[in-house]
Parts: structure tokens; sequence; C-alpha cells
């Protein structure tokens, strides 16, 4: 059913509205005021998409929720430039009057749009401004020299911490393969932890765990790098699967260690050298 024409007899301004900051007008406006059906509207609006000769960004696909019935349409939102190219082509005894009054809400929506920014502007000419400006901006440098500081520490930091592990990393390499890569028990005599002791903590904290017949780290310690699946020969030359620790892995083990029960084996340790007449521990 075509849509009812408009009324004369009322004062009707064509609608636009801003989005995204562009000032547009809605396909279903545009059908109501020129007294046309909005599917046609839609109609002449997708071929006009079809030509290559129409440039991209003059109409933009939208959908609306009809107050009757809730369920959702489409419809078209457009600026300046695909309005006048989709009212070319409507004619009809009160067309150019639309078509003008549309152009009027536009340049209506334009100027309030310059206004606005110019509203925005500061006053450069008053020096309260200037002065206030000033500040900001020495807020800001200063805020910025702050964190130029904090990452400049960070960085001494991370570089300190590196040269302190190097002299681990170098040791660690007698008891990597040509991969950099060892076998857990070689990961246990490298942090210096007694190896039941070592796989017993590892299963306890959760690093380790018993699948497929062999012990295999956790997925997310694997993807930190700190462990590696390989395949091996086993007995009768059968393959089977075997963790590996890489050289990250065992700086990262020795942390924990020393966190752990390396600390608790120190310390008795110390105890039992301070006091020689206790049995060994």
């Amino acid at each position: 059913m075509s849509a009812a024409a408009p009324n004369h007899s009322t004062a009707i301004v064509p609608v636009v509205t801003l989005e995204e900051g562009v000032p547009v007008a809605d396909s279903r406006d545009v059908a109501m005021l020129f007294g046309k059906r909005h599917d046609n509207v839609m109609r002449d609006i997708r071929g006009l998409l079809k030509s290559e000769d129409t440039p991209a960004g003059l109409f933009r696909p939208s959908t609306y929720v009809d107050d009757q019935n809730g369920r959702a349409y489409p419809h078209y939102l457009m600026d300046r430039d695909g309005f006048s190219l989709l009212a070319m082509g409507f004619t009809g005894p009160r067309a150019l009057q639309w078509k003008v009054a549309y152009m009027a809400a536009f340049n209506g929506m334009e100027d309030e749009l310059r206004r606005r920014s110019a509203r925005a502007l500061p006053d450069l000419s008053d020096p309260a401004t200037l002065r206030g400006m000033l500040l900001g901006y020495t807020e800001k440098v200063l805020a910025l020299e702050v964190r130029v500081v904090e990452v400049e520490t960070r960085a001494v930091t991370a570089e300190a911490t590196v040269e302190e592990q190097r002299p681990l990393v170098d040791a660690y390499h007698a008891f990597l393969d040509d991969d950099g890569l060892c076998c857990l028990a070689t990961a246990a005599a490298a942090i210096e932890a007694p190896q039941q002791l070592f796989f017993a903590w590892m299963r306890e904290r959760g690093y380790l765990f018993d699948r497929d017949g062999f012990l295999q780290p956790r997925a997310d310690l694997r993807k930190d790098g700190y462990f590696k699946l390989r395949t091996v020969a086993g007995e009768y030359h059968r393959m089977k699967g075997q963790t590996k620790v890489t050289r990250p892995g065992l700086i990262w083990l020795r942390h924990r260690w020393l966190a752990g029960p390396g600390k608790l084996l120190a310390l008795q340790a110390a105890v039992a050298a301070s006091q020689p007449g206790l049995p060994g521990i």
C-alpha cells in the first residue's frame, strides 16, 4: 500500500540527524515526504549502489524496529550527496519543494556543526586561556618525562637481571644437548635437586602429570617455552614420548626450587652444619 502523501497544511520539516559527526537523512523520511513507498526508495538506492559510478559511503545500510510488531527492518541513511543523487530522479508537483527543504535542512545542520567547532576552539587572544593551555601542556610533558624515567628504570633492571642470570645460562650449557634441551633427571642435577624429591615436587605443584605412559608438562608451561615434548628411542628401539627442559626452563625451575624445597634443604643443611653433634639430615 502506498505511503500517505504528506499533509502540507502543517509545517513539516525534513529531518536531518548526525551519525558519527555526519549529517544524514533517513530513507523512511524521504519516502514519506516525497509520497513514495519505502520499499521503492530502497530499490532505487540499491540500484544506485550497484552502479560503479556511485561513490562509496553515500548510503549507509541500517535497521530500525517497528513500534507495532517489534520486528527489525532495513533502511538507509544518506549524506547530502547521497540524497542529491537519489532525489535527482524524483518528479512531481512538490518534488522540487522537498528537495529545496532537504537542502536547507542539510545546510542548517552543517552550520550548527561549524558553530560547535568554533565554540570548541580556544580563544588564543585571551592571556588566561593561553596560560591555562601552557600549564596543561607542562603537566603533560612532566607526566611523559616520569613515564620515560620509569621505562628506563625497568630497562636497566631487566638488563641487570639478564647479567645476573648470565653465569647460570653459561653453567647450564653443559647439561643441554645440541638442541638446547635436557631430560628431567638431568634438569634435577643441573639445579642441584635430589631427583626423587624433585619429581615428587613437580607432580605436587602440578607442573608435571602422567599421561600416555610418561610425565608431561602443563600446556601453559610448554607455551611459555619452559618444556618441550620429544619422541625418543626407548627399550627395544621402540619410540616413546619424553619431556625435555629448555634453557629458560632450567632457570625457571631453579628459581621456583630455591623458593620452595631448595630453601628448606638449605636451612636444614645450615642447622646441621652449626650443630655438628646432631645426626646428619
